[in-house]
């Protein structure tokens, strides 16, 4: 199937696993064994990702032609109590039952609902300390990152696949909290985005040479520092003149990003990607 079609086996069975789009039957020996019919619905997939539409908008196209659309509908029960689990099993530092307790959201619930309901605001809240009733100790902050990053870097496996529009992801030098910027990247390749990852600690001239060599669509700088963002500041302004920049960070204003012609990103993660893909500002 992978030959056939020129897809990666990885993304193949992504799209089992998010989507519903196949369904393959097994050989006693564990082989998938596809259908003509599931052929076809990954060949429909493939060609409207390739023109731009999301791929769960792709999915329900696809499986609407067959009449078996799968439904989900989360219960706030069970997204309670999962959460709950997983800060329990953070605060125990108790990593497989952490495991178990993400395990169970990711394969309750779409991608989108996980991170928007669930990862970003335990990273907001818990992490970054927003909701001071739910802040953790330093070595249970750096657990509970260790371990949602590890996560989200194995959603994002094969984000940078497909022909739809680059996105370039970066931090500012020094900056290390690169886990909603991970978190956005997810959001944008589920609406059909490739993504280019460069993560915490990147140079600025770094960022610069991969936008003259590859000529991103959409570049964005991450600074939850607002030291971060001064120390590059005219790094950045020059930055902003190669292409379309955005930054983004918790201490960075609307006049920041007007200084370097560049975009403010205001929403959270998964709204911002929705934009983008619309074609809206972030």
């Amino acid at each position: 199937m992978s030959r056939r079609l020129g897809l990666s086996p990885e993304l193949i069975r992504a799209w089992e696993r998010r989507y519903g789009v196949v369904s393959p039957e097994r050989t006693n020996g564990g082989t998938r064994c596809y259908s003509a019919l599931e052929l076809e619905r990954l060949r429909v997939m493939q060609r409207e990702i390739s023109m731009g539409m999301a791929p769960n908008e792709a999915a329900r196209l696809a499986l609407a032609l067959h009449g078996s659309e799968p439904t989900q509908t989360p219960s706030p029960q069970d997204v309670a109590h999962l959460t709950s689990e997983f800060i329990a099993a953070a605060r125990a530092l108790d990593e497989p039952r952490a495991q178990d307790a993400i395990d169970g959201l990711l394969s309750g619930f779409t991608e989108d609902f996980v991170l928007r309901e669930v990862f970003l605001p335990l990273y907001f809240d818990s992490v970054l300390g927003r909701v001071p009733s739910r802040q953790m100790s330093g070595a249970e902050e750096r657990f509970v990152v260790n371990l949602l990053r590890g996560r989200l870097l194995g959603l994002a496996r094969g984000w940078g696949e497909g022909g739809g529009p680059v996105a370039l992801l970066a931090c500012a030098p020094n900056e290390q909290n690169d886990l909603a910027l991970i978190c956005f990247g997810i959001a944008l390749r589920g609406r059909g985005w490739r993504i280019l990852f460069l993560g915490a600690d990147t140079a600025v001239s770094s960022t610069r040479d991969v936008v003259r060599w590859l000529g991103p669509d959409f570049v964005l700088v991450a600074a939850s520092d607002r030291r971060h963002f001064d120390a590059v500041v005219d790094e950045l302004r020059v930055l902003g003149q190669e292409g379309p920049l955005a930054i983004v960070g918790r201490e960075l204003t609307p006049s920041d990003a007007e200084s370097l012609g560049a975009h403010l990103v205001r929403r959270e993660p998964v709204a911002a990607a929705t934009r983008l893909a619309e074609g809206r500002a972030p």
